[in-house]
């Protein structure tokens, strides 16, 4: 009977943790346990061997990085010597030694580079296994692309496993998107001669091919090596097909993914690299919306992907492994419009449905908004058109550490792309309604005030309104009626945020002026000079 019990509780637990996670998991490849004897392997290794706290192995870490970009560098710089002038190179530039730490870590994936599904849902192996990415994936495009072919076939399963997701998101972060940050955290900082250029064209060394680095026999069979000063460059198509691998599996699950906290990270960073940028965190901490203070907590790991309610910059991705053709772009996009489409599905309501519901969610709101984001730039970077990449204020600026940084101007998305697409259909538009269906003018201004609101629903209609058009921007004040309720929405402790991103985003010299005329009233009546009110915000922004 205690067998049978046993069994019915592992059944009824297995049962809920597929319902949360929103799709049935027996459709899903599940890779084996892990391998007891690997596990033990990867806790042995030597850049894993920590003395003492948290404290020493970050140390360790950025040690251990700063060795391995150092010596990329000054192997660049020998080979390019040795390759112009030929035999008569210098004896001492043959002492460059290839770092122990790289080796360890290239070594070790030769050994598991076929159990990492299956690694990837233990805990002290993940740990591992995240080490040995951030030490090899950013040097080696061999390397990126043997941790991309790993998980291809356990994409989905891995994407709502609350250790496998934090593999995926580290790899993705790691093979795509940290290289512009590891040009600050570079050797560059100790060498003024060093520069951004030439410190991009060492980043194209492929230290897994060292004479001296450990083989980790490349997945792709079209792997060639490179060298430097050569005409030819490693191909990024591998790594790109290998993304696009990873979001076709994920793309049957968008219904259910879509608000599952674990999945949803993962697919922020994949929208990211589609779109070619990538968020960074803000120096100072931002407040939580809706009047309570948040508790503290130990500082986020690098690797997480910054939160949008937080965001303050924008970079384009500078990665020399990353396509940047036209025909890439295009391609990158019609994924990104492909998504678009799986994530509206029957959003086309007359009231509140399942997307402005997935607007308000803790993991679906930030989804969204970076979608949305994603959808803008990649659309802008294929029109040629320039944008502000810095959306922080300059590091010379007297007011940098101010909590309410300066809100420069984005590009705005066109009215037949697909982000306009999706910022209708969440806040109910009624030109995309199907043809027949009709709805009252008020319908899409409840949306609007139902969105600004909500402590994740105002975010996202805070992206809209900096990224929308001036028609449908003009349409957002009027519909939400925000010139005639400003009080209400001032004095609401989530909303008075997004009337501070109206007041800092006007379009036209009008409409300042009608924001201004409203917020008389509260200057008159003290509601955002006071102090103790706590709404001074709306009078800085006016």
């Amino acid at each position: 009977n205690n067998i049978a019990f046993a069994r019915g509780e592992r059944k009824m637990n297995a049962d809920n943790e597929e319902r949360q996670s929103g799709g049935d998991r027996r459709e899903w490849n599940r890779p084996r346990r892990p391998n007891a004897d690997t596990v033990g392997y990867l806790s042995s290794l030597p850049m894993l061997a920590t003395q003492g706290d948290e404290g020493d192995s970050i140390s360790l870490m950025e040690a251990n990085l700063a060795e391995i970009s150092q010596f990329q560098l000054d192997y660049y710089h020998q080979t390019l010597r040795k390759k112009t002038q030929g035999t008569n190179a210098p004896n001492e530039e043959q002492d460059l030694e290839f770092p122990s730490c790289l080796a360890a870590a290239l070594s070790a994936l030769s050994e598991v580079r076929r159990e990492v599904a299956s690694l990837a849902g233990d805990e002290r192996a993940g740990q591992a296994l995240e080490v040995l990415i951030k030490l090899t994936a950013p040097f080696s495009a061999s390397a990126a692309r043997a941790w991309l072919s790993a998980c291809v076939g356990y994409i989905p399963h891995l994407a709502a496993h609350r250790y496998g997701s934090h593999i995926l998101q580290t790899i993705l972060e790691h093979v795509f998107l940290r290289q512009n940050r590891r040009w600050t955290q570079g050797p560059h900082q100790n060498n003024t001669a060093v520069d951004r250029e030439e410190w991009k064209a060492a980043q194209q060394v492929d230290l897994a091919l060292h004479e001296d680095a450990p083989s980790i026999d490349p997945w792709a069979e079209d792997a060639e090596e490179f060298t430097v000063g050569d005409d030819k460059e490693p191909s990024p198509d591998a790594l790109l097909d290998l993304l696009l691998e990873w979001q076709q599996e994920l793309l049957p699950q968008a219904d259910s993914f879509t608000g599952h906290f674990c999945a949803t990270h993962v697919l922020r960073s994949i929208f990211l690299i589609l779109g070619g940028i990538q968020l960074q965190q803000p120096s100072q901490k931002s407040s939580f919306r809706g009047g309570r203070r948040r508790k503290q907590h130990s500082s986020p790991d690098a690797n997480d992907v910054p939160s949008p309610r937080s965001l303050t910059q924008i970079e384009a991705i500078d990665n020399p492994w990353f396509p940047n053709t036209k025909e890439h772009q295009k391609k990158m996009a019609h994924v990104l419009k492909e998504w678009t489409h799986a994530i509206v599905g029957s959003g086309k309501t007359t009231g509140s449905g399942p997307l402005q519901q997935l607007a308000c969610d803790a993991s679906g709101g930030p989804l969204l908004i970076v979608l949305l984001r994603a959808l803008v730039y990649r659309d802008a970077t294929i029109e040629g058109k320039a944008f502000s990449a810095d959306l922080s204020l300059d590091a010379s600026s007297p007011q940098q550490n101010h909590a309410l940084p300066t809100i420069v101007k984005e590009p705005h998305f066109e009215s037949t792309s697909a982000a306009c697409f999706l910022a209708k259909s969440i806040l109910c538009w009624d030109d995309i309604l199907p043809q027949g269906e009709s709805k009252g003018q008020s319908a899409m201004g409840n949306t609007i005030y139902s969105l600004a609101g909500d402590v994740r629903g105002s975010h996202v209609l805070d992206s809209i309104v900096r990224l929308c058009p001036d028609d449908m921007y003009e349409s957002i004040l009027q519909e939400g009626q925000f010139l005639t309720s400003l009080q209400d929405y001032v004095e609401h402790n989530v909303s008075n945020f997004v009337i501070q991103t109206f007041l800092a985003t006007a379009r036209k010299e009008t409409q300042a002026q009608a924001m201004g005329k409203a917020c008389l009233p509260l200057i008159e009546n003290g509601l955002i000079v006071d102090a103790t009110k706590r709404r001074r915000g709306v009078l800085w922004r006016l």
